[in-house]
């Protein structure tokens, strides 16, 4: 298995974040693995969501990925429920929030996906919700790894 490589580091998150854009060969496994290290800013309530993305490529001459918009990538957000891509989430969803406003101790959170024929990139969102508070953050960083199976 390959190193993880660091996609946010010690990463103040305030609002909606997509992390880089990772290159997987299809029929690898990408792990994500998620750092929730403390939340800051006295919000009264919290939570941080996160999901694994995944954005279709071209292939033999035919042009999967239809844009609509400049360069805009269709990324595909795929769910335990959905019929299609639903089970290439190896270990099932992010739970629906990886922290919130009484973390106490760091957090760590990891998730597998299979890289279909049809993908090549992959990416995480991470997305907070806060009440209340002084510029209410959570501290996370995100890395990720692939092998192939």
């Amino acid at each position: 298995m390959a190193g993880f490589n660091f996609l946010l580091a010690n990463y103040q998150l305030t609002t909606a974040t997509q992390t880089a854009d990772i290159e997987c060969n299809p029929g690898e496994v990408a792990i994500f693995e998620v750092l929730v290290e403390s939340v800051s800013g006295g919000p009264s309530s919290a939570s941080l969501a996160a999901s694994i993305q995944l954005a279709p490529i071209e292939a033999k001459g035919y042009v999967l990925n239809q844009y609509t918009s400049g360069d805009q990538i269709q990324w595909q957000t795929p769910t335990p429920s959905d019929t299609y891509l639903g089970h290439l989430l190896l270990d099932g969803a992010f739970p629906s929030s990886l922290a919130d406003h009484t973390l106490a101790a760091w957090r760590s959170v990891s998730r597998r996906i299979l890289i279909p024929p049809i993908a090549r990139l992959a990416r995480m969102t991470l997305t907070p919700s806060f009440t209340g508070g002084t510029s209410p953050n959570f501290r996370v960083t995100v890395a990720v790894a692939s092998y192939r199976p």
